[in-house]
């Protein structure tokens, strides 16, 4: 995963299980890989007087190695000898007792990363069904995995407890989680479970991954109907959702007890891999082989605390642990570009700009487009609205931001932009008008495809052009006639998308086409936002297609499944890095 959180490259120092005979070249190696971390953005990684003889000495280039790793050995000179030690440690963790997994969910897990919405995770075991369902329920949830109507049973179900909560809730529910190994269950059940039908309190836990969430029940008002909405963190004020793997309490403790599942998605993002291959998995550990950037596998260890996995060591030839550093360090200037870019998608989403299609357009007149330039107009103006038919509509949100309709395509120039430092100034608040005073100004960053040869920015294909026109910015990969698997075809879209997922990778562009129920063809585009590790396959997209939001490819085609994905458009790295960070910066993958 490249979104996400950073955490600094680092080599872990292996030198003490090495033979005395090779001591002083592991040494050299060590003090080679402390340079170049200490010029690195972890800013932990400090050269010191080490002394030879004692490579876990206090400020020595072990330890300062294994401080800038970040990881949960880093700090001291037990840390040091307990990486050097990573062979017996992993020796040790596979002896253990294997828990038993998720077989039937792994089996289906290339379509259950890219269906239904949820968190990449690994469970550890399949969570139980609760004792204290009605043996009405038993029969229907039976029927649940035998059925090919899995959302008309579902629907049932909540028609049927809908006015007791907590009896659905042992319904539907495993020990609390959403968990389902059918990828058309897990479909139906994401899709139309909502917190609301199971609680009527005014206070709910969610946990997603490794993170809680608190979340606070908001009655139903003229506009919007009773749901809840998220307390604390990122998501604060945003309508809370159920998602595959997430896991739902009135106890927050109860939450991160026995939990049945590990968080993949956070130990991606924490660690800088972006593939994982599961070899053993125990009570105490989990063993894997994992790819960083640029190719490079090594054998991981993983502490489990909790739902969340820390990297205890890593084991494997001495180039490719040296290599992991290098690669870490190269390719930390992507994942921090990258990460602005999932924060302004997810600034998009909250904000909700409307799409550009007149409220009152005439039937079967296409007039998409029309609206942002009435709203650029406006804006410059200085105008707080603007009316185009007779539809009044607003330059700025309640927040005072500039919110200026959005065709799919303007979504991804938008984010390129806004990511890089390009926008529109919101409104100025001061003494003399509380409410705010407009201050037009579209503030240049580091990237304005208004300056550049886009000669149609509300055209996807002009972009796949303009892209083939520009190959120091993009690489464009055009898919053949076969490798356009239309939808109708699910199953092998995403087998295609996991046999493939070196091609596509977050920050990349989707460029989607074919023929939708008018019988016409038409374009769409969206940028990949997440990963499954396990698989490969794009488990989160984000696009406009109506508003702001992030889907899972099941989501975004399943309305017109008679299209398929034509083009990928990839950023390049060094161009990406430079426009979103400085032009200091270097980028690699």
């Amino acid at each position: 995963m490249w979104f996400g959180r950073e955490r600094a490259a680092g080599a872990y120092y292996r030198a003490a299980a090495m033979s005395i005979h090779r001591g002083l070249a592991a040494l050299t190696a060590a003090l080679s890989l402390l340079a170049s971390c200490a010029s690195g953005d972890s800013g932990k990684a400090g050269a010191g007087s080490a002394s030879a003889q004692d490579p876990a000495a206090p400020g020595s280039a072990a330890q300062a190695l294994a401080s800038a790793s970040g990881g949960p050995s880093a700090g001291g000179a037990q840390g040091v000898f307990e990486m050097a030690r990573c062979g017996d440690r992993l020796a040790k963790s596979k002896a253990e007792p294997a828990l038993p997994g998720a077989p039937d969910f792994e089996a289906n897990r290339v379509e259950l990363a890219g269906r239904p919405r949820g968190t990449s995770l690994l469970w550890t075991r399949v969570p139980a069904v609760d004792p204290k369902a009605p043996a009405s329920a038993a029969a229907a949830l039976a029927k649940l995995e035998r059925t090919d109507k899995p959302l008309t049973i579902v629907k049932g179900l909540l028609r049927r407890y809908g006015k007791s909560p907590e009896v659905l809730r042992s319904v539907v529910l495993r020990e609390g989680y959403v968990y389902a190994a059918d990828p058309g269950v897990a479909l139906a059940l994401v899709e139309s479970l909502r917190l609301t039908h199971l609680f009527r309190e005014d206070a709910v836990f969610l946990l997603r991954g490794k993170t809680v969430h608190a979340l606070r029940r908001a009655a139903k008002t003229r506009y919007l109907p009773e749901r809840y909405l998220h307390e604390d963190g990122a998501l604060k004020g945003s309508v809370a959702e159920l998602l595959l793997g997430d896991r739902v309490s009135l106890d927050r403790e109860h939450l991160t007890t026995s939990p049945a599942a590990l968080d993949l998605a956070s130990a991606s993002a924490d660690e800088g891999f972006d593939r994982m291959r599961v070899t053993h998995l125990s009570a105490s550990g989990l063993v894997a082989e994992v790819r960083y950037p640029g190719g490079v596998w090594v054998t991981a260890l993983f502490d489990i605390d909790g739902a969340g996995l820390r990297l205890a060591c890593v084991d494997g030839a001495d180039e490719a642990v040296a290599a992991r550093a290098k690669r870490l360090e190269a390719s930390a200037g992507v994942r921090r570009a990258l990460a602005k870019l999932r924060a302004t998608v997810s600034a998009q989403v909250q904000e909700e700009p409307p799409f550009d299609e007149p409220k009152d357009e005439p039937d079967g007149e296409q007039q998409d487009g029309t609206l942002r330039r009435e709203w650029r107009r406006a804006y410059i103006q200085g105008q707080r609205r603007f009316t185009v038919g007779q539809v009044t509509y607003d330059i700025y949100d309640e927040a005072g931001r500039a919110v200026p309709p959005q065709v799919c395509v303007d979504f991804i120039t938008d984010t390129w932009e806004r990511a890089s430092g390009t926008w529109y100034r919101p409104l100025q608040v001061d003494a003399q008008d509380e409410r705010g005073r407009p201050f037009p100004e579209r503030v240049i960053g580091g990237i304005d495809f208004d300056a550049l040869d886009l000669k149609n920015r509300r055209s996807v294909a002009e972009l796949v052009a303009f892209a083939r026109r520009h190959p120091e910015m993009f690489d464009v990969l055009d898919l053949s006639a076969e490798e356009r698997i239309p939808f109708t075809r699910r199953s092998e879209l995403f087998a295609f998308l996991s046999r493939r997922a070196d091609d596509f990778a977050p920050g990349d562009v989707l460029v989607i086409h074919g023929v939708k129920s008018d019988g016409h063809p038409h374009y769409h585009s969206v940028m990949i936002v997440e990963q499954d590790p396990i698989t490969g396959v794009p488990s989160l997209v984000a696009g406009n297609a109506g508003r702001p939001r992030e889907q899972t490819l099941e989501g975004v085609m399943a309305r017109s499944p008679k299209r398929a994905i034509k083009h990928r458009i990839r950023p390049r790295p060094e161009w990406l890095v430079a426009s979103i960070l400085g032009a200091g910066e270097k980028g690699q993958r």
